[in-house]
Parts: structure tokens; sequence; C-alpha cells
């Protein structure tokens, strides 16, 4: 990772933080964002803890989106960054398009799509 990759993503999580800081602990969405923020964190800091975080935050995600009928392109964006850094490819994709499909031109989540799909061998095997 480049320096100024590194920047960036260190810009993106202090806004992240700054935007969910003052928020009710009882929202369970925003208890998810808080935790992907601290997989994100323990990622960085190479912490054996990262993946648990991280698969934690995506099922918080999943369940807010689900229970809570809220589906916005913005949550799909995080599910499929906690599904993607937790090394689930396959559902970080189908979050992305999910996010995709409700924004669809979001470029951010047009790029974390494309990423995804580079990430994910999809190949077909011809009918016998």
């Amino acid at each position: 990772m480049s320096m100024n990759q590194f920047t960036r993503l260190l810009v993106s999580l202090l806004a992240l933080v700054v935007l969910t800081s003052h928020v009710s602990a009882s929202d369970p969405i925003e208890n998810a964002v808080h935790k992907l923020n601290l997989g994100v964190d323990l990622l960085e800091a190479r912490s054996r803890e990262a993946q648990s975080v991280l698969q934690e935050a995506a099922a918080d995600l999943e369940s807010s989106i689900q229970n809570q009928d809220v589906q916005t392109a913005g949550l799909y964006h995080a599910l499929g960054n906690a599904y993607s850094l937790s090394g689930d490819n396959g559902r970080a994709l189908l979050a992305y398009r999910r996010g995709e499909q409700i924004s669809p031109t979001d470029p951010k989540l047009r790029d974390a799509l494309n990423q995804a799909r580079s990430k994910v061998a999809i190949s077909v095997t011809p009918n016998t």
C-alpha cells in the first residue's frame, strides 16, 4: 500500500469515526459500523482478532439490514467492505451489487464492485 493510499484510508476512517461518535450506542446499525471500523483498525495493527471482529461486523450489518428493513447503498457498501476485509469475496460481491442496484451512479460503489468481481473466479462449465 502506497503512502498516498494509506493517507486516504486514514482520512476516510477518521471521517467515519467523527460521523459515528455522536450516535447513540443503542443503534444497531451504528454499532455495526463502529465494529467495522474497529476491525479495520485491528487489521491495520495486524491483530489476530481482526478477522473475527470483521465477521461480527458483517453479521451485524446483515442483521440490521434485514431486521430494520433499512436498505441503502451506503449500508450495502459497508457490508461489502466487511465481507471483503474478512475474506468472503463472494458475499462482498453480492453486497456491492445490491448497493449498485440502489445507487447505480455511485463511483466508489462501482469501483468496489469491480474490485470484488476481479477477486471472484467465475467460470461456466459447458453442459455435456
